[in-house]
């Protein structure tokens, strides 16, 4: 796992999340599920995916063919309030049987982060919810959790 700052310029965290997740969906086609989630810390887009991550080469491999190491990847994009980050968490592994153990871990994790009051109530008045939905007690599944 790891976690990312990095600078954007925005004013509706909702909107930040609705614009990451279409563009992840465009350029990801439907090898990518993305979706906005209303969470604790405010609206968050999520993406999960799997990628071919590396190659092995055939010299290092047991079968002594070249082989290909697909790694599962679920990416969280928190716009902070305020408007002057986005907090990305990325998660990898290429162990996907144990996929629903991990995921849940991180989905956990991610309902754990909070924002300071102040910068909470600076971004509730700038929330788009129209692309939110919300990811727990919604009664419906979800891959996100």
């Amino acid at each position: 796992m790891t976690v990312a700052v990095h600078p954007l310029t925005y004013t509706y965290p909702g909107l930040a999340a609705a614009g990451i997740v279409r563009i992840s969906s465009e350029r990801g086609g439907d090898d990518v599920a993305a979706e906005v989630l209303d969470l604790p810390c405010g609206p968050v887009a999520v993406t999960l995916q799997q990628i071919l991550a590396m190659n092995i080469p055939a010299e290092f491999a047991v079968s002594g063919q070249d082989t290909p190491v697909e790694v599962a990847q679920l990416q969280a994009h928190i716009p902070a309030p305020r408007g002057a980050e986005l907090i990305t968490v990325t998660f990898n592994t290429p162990n996907t049987h144990h996929w629903e153990e991990y995921c849940s871990i991180i989905v956990d994790f991610l309902h754990s982060i909070r924002f300071s009051s102040a910068d909470a109530d600076a971004s509730a008045a700038s929330l788009s919810t129209a692309a939110v939905k919300p990811s727990r007690d919604s009664g419906a599944a979800s891959a996100f959790g």
